[in-house]
């Protein structure tokens, strides 16, 4: 027979700011994500100076879509080593300031190149805040079934981002 598992401890204040921060970071990961397709065609038309219903803004958002996937996956990938050489912390607050600061640069660009740019930092800063704030919950809960439970129940919040869009 197994021996009793020790109760979990209960959440202080340090592990609610870290749900709460994850949850509003799951939360803003996918409203960044998806707001790039709604805005990525009539700002690629402008910045041409073409109609939106052109083949050249249709290639150009397929390009973007793909180009910033691919910039945030390999990123993200890198989050795990950047995770472990800064911390968890420092990574969390750069990857939120570059996941802020990018959709405004985006925003204020005034060529194509600086809007995929401006727009793949934008998934940079998503997929490698993503990756922080996961390690960091799974540090912070070192009995098993409350930190299934609470990464479960942050990472609710990115469907949440989804519903705000």
């Amino acid at each position: 027979m197994n021996p009793p598992a020790a109760d979990p401890k209960k959440l202080g204040t340090v592990e609610f700011l870290i749900i709460l921060i994850a949850s509003i970071g799951f939360l803003f990961d996918t409203y960044e994500l998806l707001m790039t397709p709604l805005v990525a065609a009539p700002a690629i038309a402008e910045l041409l100076k073409i109609p939106q219903n052109n083949p050249i803004v249709t290639d150009w958002v397929g390009r973007l879509l793909w180009i910033s996937a691919l910039c945030g996956g390999v990123f993200g990938l890198l989050g795990g080593w950047l995770v472990d050489k800064l911390g968890r912390k420092t990574v969390m607050a750069l990857s939120i300031f570059v996941y802020s600061f990018s959709p405004f640069a985006a925003a204020y660009s005034t060529s194509l190149p600086v809007f995929v740019f401006f727009r793949s930092t934008t998934f940079i800063g998503v997929c490698v805040e993503f990756v922080a704030a996961i390690t960091w919950l799974a540090e912070v809960f070192s009995d098993r079934h409350q930190r299934e439970r609470w990464l479960g129940i942050t990472q609710a919040f990115a469907s949440l981002g989804g519903v705000l869009v």
